[in-house]
C-alpha cells in the first residue's frame, strides 16, 4: 500500500474504459477521468 497527503488528486483511466465507483456501497457510476479534494469545513455533524 502506498500512503500519501495531497489536498487534490486526478484519476484518470488512460485506456478509455473508465473506473467504477461506488457510494457507500451503491453503485457511484462509471468515469474516465476523476478529480477528488479535499474542501475545509464542508462536513456538519449534528448530535
Amino acid at each position: 500500500m502506498i500512503s500519501f497527503q495531497t489536498p487534490s488528486i486526478e484519476i484518470e483511466d488512460l485506456r478509455g474504459k473508465g473506473v467504477d465507483w461506488n457510494t457507500d456501497g451503491e453503485f457511484g457510476g462509471k468515469y474516465v477521468k476523476t478529480t477528488i479534494r479535499t474542501e475545509e469545513h464542508r462536513l456538519t455533524i449534528i448530535t
